[in-house]
């Protein structure tokens, strides 16, 4: 093979790969088991010597290189950044699938497990109908763009293959970040919500952004998690992102028993609102408690009997703050009794509505 053959003056050589092509355009003949490049000989001029000396380096390098990912991210931070393993605060029934759907297509169990976590805080119910669209479940399929049914759109084990699947193929057809645009609206890339999304997905897979007291979370009922001190207190009658009454997706969990069941404080922090004085019937979420905590997310207690905390007072992760009632907008799906119960929600600092499954703090 005469590597001098590739050096035509005075066309510049683009990219590493329109010159790895040039070289296998002008192979001839399959490449030997072991080629040295080394002892190429060459009567060029100079200037072309260097040309071909530096194509020679590069054509090594890149021989010798393996990715993580089957395209190069698009000016993203380097691969080695993001995180081998699902990021903290997934769910631990997920993890071993998240890794070996991750590993079947070669990409990132990071960088899937944080999509997931953008498209349905690991809700495996959630649910967002439109004219547009009918998304369902983890990876939020929409069954109008896909020939796939609601209940295996609901299925963590399909959706996470769904998805691992169809992100390898958008990174390898457009790149990582662009890839993560695709994957959720591929008609769209570039506009400027698709870039807002697919940076948050990677930032939140980033090792350099995760917070190291961060710990994985349980999607267990009972226990393995912050929410199983509420989640112990009586049946769970609402899942987060399943349809009520009153909402198509409802943003928090309920947990129904006895009226004056004590709620203790998931987290610490400081008692930012109280409202009191409220009866069954009256429009909204009853009586009511909102704990803050250090990072600024708003844990609202709804639906209370009595209130027994105070605002501006301190509490901590145990604490009794109210017991549970059915004041404001009650009801029983039985059509029995009143609807005690408790609707606890996580508003972030963002105004966004977290999963109370996946909330890890460091408080607790």
């Amino acid at each position: 093979m005469d590597l001098n053959n590739l050096i035509k003056t005075p066309e510049p050589l683009q990219s590493v790969g329109e010159q790895l092509k040039a070289i296998k355009m002008n192979m001839g003949a399959p490449m030997p088991a072991r080629i040295s490049l080394s002892n190429t000989q060459s009567s060029a001029s100079p200037e072309k010597e260097g040309l071909l000396s530096s194509l020679k380096n590069r054509f090594m390098n890149l021989t010798s290189r393996t990715e993580v990912f089957s395209s190069a991210p698009d000016k993203q931070q380097p691969i080695s950044n993001y995180y081998n393993v699902p990021i903290p605060g997934t769910p631990t029934e997920y993890i071993d699938i998240i890794n070996q759907k991750a590993k079947q297509y070669g990409i990132s169990p990071g960088v899937l497990s944080s999509l997931l976590q953008a498209e349905s805080s690991f809700n495996p119910n959630a649910t967002r109908v439109s004219k547009r669209e009918k998304s369902y479940g983890l990876a939020q399929i929409n069954t109008m763009a896909h020939p796939i049914t609601e209940k295996q759109a609901k299925d963590p084990a399909f959706a996470i293959d769904f998805a691992a699947k169809r992100l390898a193929e958008m990174i390898q057809k457009y790149g990582l970040n662009k890839g993560i645009q695709a994957y959720n609206t591929p008609g769209s890339i570039g506009s400027q919500q698709l870039i807002d999304y697919a940076n948050k997905v990677l930032k939140t897979a980033t090792t350099t952004q995760s917070s190291q007291n961060t710990k994985p979370t349980s999607f267990n009922k009972q226990g393995g998690s912050p929410i199983g001190k509420l989640t112990s207190l009586g049946k769970l009658t609402t899942e987060y992102g399943t349809p009520t009454r009153y909402e198509k997706f409802h943003p928090g969990i309920d947990i129904a028993n006895v009226k004056g069941t004590s709620i203790p404080s998931v987290t610490s922090g400081i008692i930012t609102k109280v409202i009191t004085g409220k009866r069954h019937g009256d429009k909204g979420f009853g009586n009511q408690v909102i704990i803050t905590d250090a990072d600024g997310n708003k844990h609202q207690y709804s639906h209370l009997d009595t209130v027994l905390a105070k605002e501006g007072q301190s509490v901590s992760p145990g604490q009794v703050v109210a017991t549970m009632g059915d004041t404001g907008s009650t009801y029983s799906p039985s059509g029995q009794g009143t609807g005690t119960h408790l609707d606890y929600r996580i508003v972030s600092a963002y105004n966004k509505y977290i999963n109370p499954y996946t909330y890890s703090s460091k408080q607790v």
